[in-house]
């Protein structure tokens, strides 16, 4: 079942108050920003499930989100051309009777269906019907000049707002530091109007990586975090949030490293679709 929903970026309860008996899912949808949930239903116990997706050539693909219940474990992600094969979605989550017996999906129900566990997201998918949502080299939409700005400060720890009074007109961002405990943040700017971002990082192998907070933007959700070994895949940041307008500086998150004797912090394109990229 794939209801759906007119939204840039949903939670994983944004699907309520759908419950496909009293109240039917959405299956068609204006051209825009749109929320394809897709859940399980009519089962007594289930840990994983496969299908796969093919949207019209007018949709653009932004990114998915896969995490919606407990202990997750995505095998194949749908991405671009889909089809059978790169439209695949399959992934497990806890094995059955592992569960929340209110309705965490793959856990054992006595007597089956109830409403707890009769309908249950099993992922999200965002998706933009007959409009440009994806800013890129070759298409930018309303974001042809985006910039993806980096600024390091000595520190273990800092909040969402510690890299000000750094602003890139007036106060630039600091990008030469020395060896130890570091914040480095993630700002897009010169933007029209942004609810998203995707770029990769690659650390000197000096560098010692601690952890990372992508939650500095109201409704933020990440669908893939940095973290070790970094590069094109494991390095990358894939996060939507809501919509930002106006080309000021806006910050997205930090990643903390103990920074090493020598080398740098490197941004590079994603091997996720579309690299680096700005979302509308």
């Amino acid at each position: 079942m794939v209801p759906s929903k007119a939204s840039s970026v949903e939670s994983c309860q944004g699907y309520l108050p759908v419950d496909s008996r009293n109240v039917l899912p959405t299956v068609d949808v204006s051209p825009g920003p749109t929320v394809v949930f897709l859940f399980v239903m009519n089962y007594s116990a289930v840990s994983q499930v496969v299908t796969a997706f093919q949207p019209d050539p007018d949709w653009t693909f932004a990114f998915g989100l896969w995490d919606c219940q407990p202990g997750p474990v995505p095998i194949v992600v749908p991405a671009p051309p889909f089809g059978p094969v790169t439209g695949t979605a399959a992934g497990r989550a806890v094995a059955p009777g592992q569960g929340d017996a209110a309705g965490s999906w793959g856990s054992q129900r006595p007597g089956g269906y109830s409403m707890n566990s009769a309908l249950e997201p099993r992922a999200a998918l965002v998706a933009g019907l007959l409009v440009t949502c994806v800013a890129t080299a070759a298409s930018a939409g309303l974001n042809p000049n985006f910039t993806l700005p980096l600024h390091a400060k000595a520190s273990s720890f800092e909040p969402c707002s510690g890299y000000l009074p750094v602003d890139c007109t007036n106060h630039l961002p600091v990008v030469n530091i020395a060896p130890g405990p570091t914040a480095v943040f993630l700002f897009v700017m010169s933007h029209a109007e942004v609810a998203g971002v995707q770029t990769a990082f690659q650390p000197d192998e000096s560098w010692i990586f601690v952890f990372g907070l992508w939650n500095c933007r109201d409704g933020q959700l990440n669908a893939v975090t940095p973290a070790p070994p970094f590069g094109p895949a494991a390095g990358t940041i894939a996060t939507a949030f809501n919509c930002v307008t106006g080309s000021s500086l806006a910050v997205v998150g930090r990643i903390f490293f103990i920074a090493g004797s020598n080398g740098c912090l490197e941004q590079i394109q994603s091997s996720y679709p579309f690299g680096i990229w700005a979302s509308t």
